[in-house]
């Protein structure tokens, strides 16, 4: 089976995509992954076909949070999807070219819902599409971002000799996967039978290496608390960076900070800290004492598979609900939106953290049922079954 497997989206929006065609190539498919060029480099490191496609992903992350510093906290509002659509338009025709092209001779097309230019790729060529969702789904659909981007694709839906639509979004895909656990967040009962929970999609890199001075670090202490927010972008990285090192001393931990797209840590820190680039979270976070992170499900799932808590800091989009559903559920404090963030709050949230064993045990627990489930394994068994 050839398959094409595209996001549109950050490093986190991509991973399982990597993952799902890892275990495609395992099972003897030809699976090649479109997506944004600058993933190219990490995407081929794992032995896996590029397309690039689309804009970088860190301008339109860029300009997405800077719109949302504008528009002081306003979530989904049209005014922040306008700088991506900007960003996006440059681009689009030469990614729909193409992505089409790319499934011209293949068997399924595998696609993220953020990925608009799958919807028109499918209606031309008529392929079969497979629907992976890493989102939450009770996160609600803003009439006025549909009416926006609708808008923004049916100029070029008309190019290409397709009729006007009513929103952007994938419809009836002939399967619709849910990239989550169902130890995390039940099945809807009204769901229809091709839409299905199928665990995580987990990447690991067992040849990785680290860094000796990282492991000089870890083993130098106590477990330390690690800081990731992965591809956020902040305002002021340095003002983060002063808030989370404050944080850290207040509390008495040592910490590793992950630099992130916002470049946290880049400066002389206490010795207490240790900043590091990109790390596999499956090796990182079983050595933390908890993880700091701003609620991505695909960073909370790693955090609880590795068995240890999580602090939540949400930052926009689908975050707010995983971090109140995962505290609301007892594995986590209270979260603690970016909005609010201090260092005292933060010190105080990762000191509640530690010091209630009752948060490391429910995460081991909740490890252990997610690692069982061998979510990519599941998800090629139902795209066979179905393609």
């Amino acid at each position: 089976m050839r398959a094409a497997l595209t996001n549109f989206g950050s490093r986190g929006d991509v991973q399982p995509y990597l993952a799902l065609a890892s275990e495609l190539r395992r099972q003897g498919h030809r699976p090649v992954v479109a997506t944004s060029p600058e993933y190219g480099p990490w995407v081929e490191s794992h032995g896996l076909e590029f397309c690039q496609l689309g804009p970088r992903m860190s301008e339109v992350q860029r300009a997405t949070m800077a719109a949302e510093i504008s528009a002081a906290g306003v979530d989904h509002s049209v005014e922040l999807i306008k700088p991506l659509l900007s960003l996006v338009e440059s681009t689009l025709a030469e990614a729909f070219d193409q992505l089409k092209a790319l499934c011209s001779d293949c068997d399924v097309l595998i696609s993220g819902p953020e990925q608009a230019i799958a919807q028109l790729v499918r209606e031309v060529l008529g392929i079969p599409l497979a629907l992976v969702q890493l989102g939450h789904f009770e996160l609600p659909v803003w009439p006025d971002v549909q009416k926006e981007c609708a808008a923004f694709l049916n100029s070029f839906r008309a190019r290409i000799g397709l009729p006007e639509a009513d929103d952007y979004l994938i419809h009836d895909p002939q399967i619709e996967l849910y990239a989550m656990s169902r130890h995390v967040i039940s099945r809807p009962s009204d769901w229809p039978l091709n839409r299905h929970l199928t665990g995580y999609f987990f990447l690991d890199d067992d040849d990785w290496q680290p860094d000796p001075s990282l492991l000089d670090f870890i083993d130098a202490g106590e477990p330390p608390v690690v800081i990731c927010f992965s591809s956020m972008i902040h305002e002021n990285p340095e003002a983060m960076t002063d808030l989370v090192v404050d944080a850290m001393k207040i509390a008495g931990y040592r910490a590793i900070i992950q630099q992130g797209w916002s470049g946290l840590g880049r400066r002389s820190l206490p010795a207490s800290i240790y900043q590091t680039g990109s790390v596999p979270h499956s090796w990182l976070f079983r050595r933390a004492a908890c993880v700091v992170h701003h609620g991505g499900a695909g960073t909370a799932a790693s955090a609880f598979r590795a068995g240890v808590p999580s602090v939540f800091i949400p930052h926009y989009s689908d975050q707010p609900l995983w971090a109140m559903h995962f505290h609301k559920a007892g594995y986590a404090v209270s979260p603690i939106p970016l909005n609010q963030l201090s260092a005292e709050r933060l010190a105080t949230a990762t000191a509640m953290t530690l010091s209630q064993p009752v948060y490391r045990e429910k995460a081991s627990e909740l490890g252990r049922k997610i690692e069982a489930e061998r979510g990519v394994e599941q998800a090629l068994r139902l795209i066979e079954q179905t393609i």
